[in-house]
């Protein structure tokens, strides 16, 4: 018996490893790794050419949509030089497109909303964007979701109908920011006393892009008096800018003999000045 089941395993791949059989799997397989050279080679010219008169995440999208067409053309080229008969998936295509509709209502949704933020451009790549709990720099945008490196070097994927539905801050897309710092007082300092201390910072700081400071006083706490004091400085330098003027704000304050419980830096976020 066992004999006779071998006989027939080898009589079935003789038969199925034919000589033209086998020609066709070698081409099939060139074929395919033509192809795929082929589509690789043309989404690169294409996205370099794109760079020239789009933006970076346009070019990125035409030259995936420009790479998944061709490779589809090559599956379908390859499928049928192995003899593999597409014709059966007419028959299933509507059971198929059932299914496929189920599955797909998030995606569809996540496209949508993809075409949307290539439409409405609120962030392009290489910007630095703060979106829920998540802060950092934009690395790609794809019709399904957007990519986000932290400054931690952490990789994190946000579906774009998050994004869509999410109030989006955009960190990097304006030339100038203000770094305002929140400073608690003690009595008997004057909300003039401290501004006349700090005015000078905001004179004599090379990160500073103009030369009157912002202030105001918030209100009252234990003791004292909170008051905000900021100024405006070039979103590249904004990181840098922070250690500075946190540095210089105390050293101005010991040397007035103005005494503050707390100063911490509002709405701080890191910036890549690459």
């Amino acid at each position: 018996m066992e004999h006779f089941l071998q006989l027939d395993i080898v009589k079935f791949w003789s038969g199925y490893l034919s000589p033209e059989r086998l020609v066709s799997f070698v081409q099939a397989i060139f074929l395919l790794t033509l192809g795929y050279l082929l589509a690789r080679g043309m989404s690169r010219g294409v996205h370099r050419a794109a760079r020239k008169r789009l933006k970076a995440q346009q070019a990125v999208v035409i030259s995936r949509i420009l790479f998944g067409f061709v490779m589809a053309i090559v599956l379908v080229s390859t499928l049928r030089q192995v003899g593999f008969d597409l014709s059966i998936f007419v028959g299933a295509a509507g059971v198929l497109t059932v299914a496929i509709g189920f599955a797909s209502q998030i995606s569809a949704s996540n496209l949508i909303s993809g075409v949307f933020l290539l439409m409405e451009r609120p962030f392009e790549i290489g910007e630095t964007i703060k979106i829920g709990a998540t802060t950092g720099e934009v690395i790609s945008i794809d019709l399904l979701s957007t990519k986000i490196r932290t400054f931690d070097n952490q990789l994190v994927r946000l579906p774009n109908e998050t994004i869509i539905k999410t109030e989006l801050a955009n960190l990097t897309r304006l030339k100038t920011r203000r770094v305002d710092v929140v400073l608690e007082i003690e009595l008997p300092a004057t909300p003039e006393q401290v501004f006349q201390a700090l005015r000078p910072i905001a004179l004599n700081q090379p990160f500073l892009v103009e030369n009157e400071p912002f202030f105001t006083v918030n209100g009252f706490c234990p003791g004292g008096f909170k008051v905000t004091f900021g100024v405006w400085v070039e979103t590249k330098d904004y990181g840098a800018a922070v250690t500075v003027l946190y540095s210089n704000i105390l050293s101005a304050l010991q040397t007035a003999g103005i005494t503050n419980n707390r100063a911490t830096p509002t709405q701080y976020f890191p910036v890549n000045a690459a």
